[in-house]
């Protein structure tokens, strides 16, 4: 009987290869690194702050927050590009000011975010599953992190992917 199990395992296994070959698509372990894509999102107003300007915009030390987690993306050897999600009308802002004034070369799209957190996240996932991206990312990881929090590393980001 476990014999048999492992059999079907195997050819199950098999199929899956065959048709992901098939269908032009790289076999998942094949011994490389599978890409993974960083999601940034940075839409939100700042209105339970009762702020004029939106939280991950404020300085610390210095430097927007947002900085934190778009540095620890861009020194990460794990995170092979990011797509940025912001408000509308800070698009022209994040570009200018942060992406291209602190050289985030990750960062791969600026993308305006949803009304709601999880529209942010759809609106961004959308981009990867429509390969949008410059390297399509068709089977590797994502990483989800809002903007606000400056405390990423990139030994978070390598303990999260290991």
């Amino acid at each position: 009987m476990v014999d048999r199990v492992a059999q079907d395992r195997n050819e199950t296994e098999d199929y899956s290869m065959k048709n992901e070959m098939e269908n032009g698509q790289e076999p998942q372990d094949n011994g490389e690194k599978p890409r993974c894509t960083a999601i940034i999102l940075a839409a939100g107003s700042g209105s339970r702050m009762q702020s004029a300007v939106a939280k991950q915009f404020l300085p610390l030390k210095e430097r927007p927050l947002i900085w934190y987690a778009l540095h620890a993306v861009e020194e990460s050897r794990i995170i092979d590009d990011c797509i940025l999600v912001t408000a509308e009308q800070d698009i022209p802002y994040v570009r200018e000011e942060i992406v291209q004034k602190y050289h985030f070369t990750k960062v791969n799209i600026i993308t305006s975010g949803g009304a709601e957190r999880y529209l942010s996240v759809g609106r961004a996932l959308q981009l990867i599953a429509d390969g949008r991206l410059k390297v399509p990312n068709e089977h590797g990881y994502v990483f989800i992190h809002d903007g606000a929090r400056p405390f990423l590393t990139e030994k978070i980001l390598e303990d999260t992917y290991a």
